[in-house]
C-alpha cells in the first residue's frame, strides 16, 4: 500500500487560509454593530419592505405577543397591513426619529413621526414601538398611537 504526502506547497495554502479565517473572524468580532444602529437598520428595511409592498417581511417582524394599545393582535394587524398594501398599488413611507431608549439590552422604546401614504389612504403621526431582541432579531411587541406636540 502507498502512502500518498500533501504537497508543501497544498499545506502552505491551507495554514494561510486558516489564519486568514481566524482574523476575519477577529475583525467581525471587534465590528459588532451596536444595537440603537440594529434598530436603525430594522426601520430603515420596514420602510423599504413598505414600500416594496411586501407583507411577509411584517409577519416576521411582528411578534406573536404583539399588541397594539387599542388592542390589535398581530393577527388584525397582519391583515391590516395586507389591506393597505392590496387597496394601494404604490405605497410611500418615510419615518422621523423622535427617541430611542434602550432598557438592558433585549428591549427597546423607539417614537416614530410617521408618514405613510398610499393612492387611497395613508398615516401620519407619531407611534411608540417596543421591541424585543428574540436571540439575534429584534421584534415588534406592541405600538401605541401617540398625540403629536403642535409646533
Amino acid at each position: 500500500m502507498r502512502h500518498y504526502q500533501t504537497p508543501l506547497c497544498f499545506r502552505k495554502i491551507a495554514i494561510w487560509l486558516f489564519a486568514l479565517c481566524g482574523y476575519m473572524a477577529w475583525l467581525s468580532a471587534c465590528s459588532e454593530v451596536s444595537p440603537e444602529d440594529e434598530i436603525r437598520a430594522l426601520v430603515a428595511e420596514a420602510l423599504e419592505a413598505a414600500q416594496a409592498r411586501d407583507t411577509g417581511h411584517f409577519r416576521g417582524l411582528i411578534a406573536p405577543e404583539f399588541v397594539t394599545g387599542n388592542g390589535i393582535d398581530r393577527a388584525r394587524m397582519i391583515d391590516i397591513i395586507r389591506g393597505f398594501f392590496l387597496t394601494n398599488p404604490q405605497v410611500t413611507a418615510r419615518a422621523d426619529w423622535v427617541s430611542l431608549e434602550l432598557v438592558g439590552t433585549d428591549s427597546a422604546d423607539i417614537v416614530l413621526d410617521l408618514d405613510i401614504r398610499g393612492a387611497s389612504s395613508g398615516y401620519d403621526g407619531r407611534v411608540e414601538i417596543e421591541l424585543f431582541r428574540d436571540g439575534f432579531y429584534w421584534q415588534i411587541a406592541g405600538a401605541t398611537r401617540q398625540a403629536v406636540p403642535q409646533r
